[in-house]
């Protein structure tokens, strides 16, 4: 018996490794997923960060020089092999992150590379490059009163018609937050742990103000760096690309069934728009970003509202 449970995008998580980072499950409760020790398979050498092996798309295994190998396995189990003297807390940020993006992948869900949180009974997700300001957005909002859903791997599930929206799942309560976005936020840097002994990033797990029920997906921002903030409308492709290309397996498609996944950001875009979201970089102008955020989604809600009246 596993000896870790926890809970995260919908999914009872049972775990040879403790997950802090998860909220409880029922101790009863049958096991969607399960991570346990066990051997992996050779991959081929290290390149760069990591290396992935794809002998199919239900067999897919993570290689890290930092911590060892691990297996994903048709959506429902994660081995993990371990070297000897990995950090824990480096083995969790995989664990948690690019294995748990690829398992529910393989449970035929759309994962995102984004942020999200909860407006107006929506999940609003915001995508952008690695250090685009995806969660020190997410961060701000939720200062304002949005509940986090997710940060850093958003998952979608779509619903088997078209006449249904996507839910997005609810991730688990923390934001990774470089110090520099934790002081302009008002916060000290000092008072929180670090993600990993090498890397600056912090981790800042919530107390409140988390989403524990799943939502429809409402509208989706791609961050784009500008002098002024400003939302823009954007043309069908360029919707269809941004999804694609901020998709968590984006860049493993041509080994996994690239078709199908077109199909499914095209499903997400018959409900949830891709609008630009344009602000520039400068952290001391947050506010106007999570202010024009608030402001669209405020008139977006009262249309639905009034639209099913």
């Amino acid at each position: 018996m596993l000896p870790h449970h926890g809970r995260a995008y919908g999914l009872t998580i049972r775990s040879a490794v403790p997950l802090p980072e998860l909220p409880p499950a029922a101790p009863d409760a049958p096991a969607d997923l399960t991570i346990a020790f066990g051997p992996v398979p050779d991959l081929p050498p290290y390149t760069g960060l990591g290396t992935t092996f794809y002998p199919a798309p239900a067999d897919i295994r993570l290689g890290f020089r930092d911590a060892g190998k691990l297996a994903v396995q048709g959506g429902r189990a994660i081995t993990l092999d371990p070297l000897p003297n990995a950090d824990p807390r480096v083995l969790r940020l995989y664990l948690l992150g690019p294995a748990l993006a690829l398992a529910l992948h393989q449970r035929g869900w759309l994962v995102l590379h984004a942020s999200a949180v909860a407006l107006h009974g929506r999940a609003v997700a915001f995508l952008g490059a690695p250090k685009a300001g995806k969660s020190t957005l997410a961060a701000a909002l939720h200062q304002r009163g949005a509940a986090l859903v997710a940060d850093d791997v958003v998952a979608v599930s779509l619903a088997p018609d078209d006449h249904t929206a996507p839910l997005v799942y609810p991730g688990f309560p923390q934001l990774k937050l470089w110090p520099e976005a934790v002081a302009g936020l008002g916060e000290d840097p000092a008072a929180l742990p670090a993600l990993r002994p090498d890397l600056t990033k912090l981790a800042r797990r919530l107390s409140a103000g988390f989403q524990a029920a799943p939502l429809p997906l409402g509208r989706v921002y791609a961050l784009a760096e500008a002098p002024a903030v400003a939302i823009e409308s954007l043309d069908r492709q360029a919707q269809l690309l941004e999804l694609v290309r901020h998709s968590y397996v984006a860049l493993a498609l041509p080994r996994l069934d690239a078709a199908a996944h077109l199909r499914q950001c095209a499903a997400v875009l018959r409900h949830a728009p891709v609008l630009r979201l344009d602000r520039p970089r400068d952290l001391a102008r947050l506010g106007e970003s999570a202010a024009a955020v608030l402001a669209a989604e405020a008139t977006a809600g009262a249309f639905a509202t009034n639209s099913h009246e």
